[in-house]
């Protein structure tokens, strides 16, 4: 009986520092998982998807500097003929030969401030041609196939479509936030109608304002803007220009510079929640 007791007390002495080592390396995988998690939550930018005329392409060469994606760019305008042989054909196909969308991405990046973000950049536009709405539909099919959290559309038409309708739709019901210009047809476009801005009321409308140095008239609507109750918020849209890209005034915008302040409040709420 001694002789047993003397082996149970052995094996006792033995497997408690076992307990306590499986109880330590479960604490360890815990702290590590959690730590990961954490992590990956900071590194993954908040995403935008800007639907528009492309970007000067010294501005993409410069990457996350100025806020740009390193990933899923894409021109769904009609090529370009010249091809360019510093760069990939295709990278060369996002060439602003506009200007527009240099200047709505410069204004996006400089109103996000220091957010942990970057801007993916979906050319559709291109001047004189017939099938800007077919390429605006391509890019937003781009858009949600990459899962982004913000779509830009700073344009739009009295254009109605059905599919682009549907795939708004199904950005808003994924959780994407769709902001958009209420245009500048100088209407009520509750009444006449301004796509995509009137598909549905989730998605963020913006009619233009003049902007604060302009102390008589700051919280005038331009008389450029449309107007009614389809409007979300009135943001400056006179003479704006951003961190690069030259001056412009339009709901256009005042659209990018809503969409860098939102960029701004959803990197605040997720520094916040991550820590809580």
């Amino acid at each position: 009986m001694k002789q047993l007791q003397c082996v149970i007390s052995i094996l006792l002495i033995a497997l408690v520092p076992m307990f306590f080592i499986a109880g330590y390396i479960v604490l360890v995988v815990m702290i590590l998982l959690s730590f990961n998690a954490n992590a990956f939550a900071k590194e993954r930018p908040i995403i935008v998807a800007v639907i528009d005329t492309g970007i000067d392409l010294n501005i993409m060469k410069q990457g996350r500097k100025k806020g740009i994606c390193r990933f899923g760019h894409k021109s769904f305008a009609p090529k370009l003929k010249k091809k360019t042989k510093k760069e990939k054909y295709e990278w060369a196909q996002l060439k602003d030969i506009n200007g527009h969308g240099t200047n709505i991405s410069g204004l996006i990046h400089k109103y996000a401030g220091k957010s942990n973000y970057c801007q993916v950049i979906l050319k559709f536009y291109k001047k004189d041609s017939y099938n800007n709405l077919t390429a605006i539909i391509r890019s937003l099919k781009r858009a949600i196939e990459l899962n982004v959290d913000i779509i830009n559309i700073s344009g739009g038409g009295l254009e109605r479509s059905d599919y682009e309708k549907r795939l708004i739709k199904k950005a808003l019901d994924m959780g994407i936030f769709v902001i958009t210009a209420a245009g500048n047809e100088m209407s009520d476009s509750s009444a006449k109608g301004y796509y995509p801005a009137n598909y549905y009321n989730d998605v963020i409308v913006v009619g233009s304002r003049y902007g604060d140095k302009h102390t008589r008239r700051r919280s005038r609507r331009l008389a450029s803007s449309n107007f009614g109750k389809k409007i979300d918020i009135y943001e400056v849209g006179f003479e704006q220009k951003g961190s690069y890209g030259k001056e412009m005034t339009g709901t256009s915008q005042a659209t990018a510079i809503t969409t860098g302040k939102f960029v701004k409040y959803l990197n605040h709420r997720r520094k916040y929640v991550q820590n809580r």
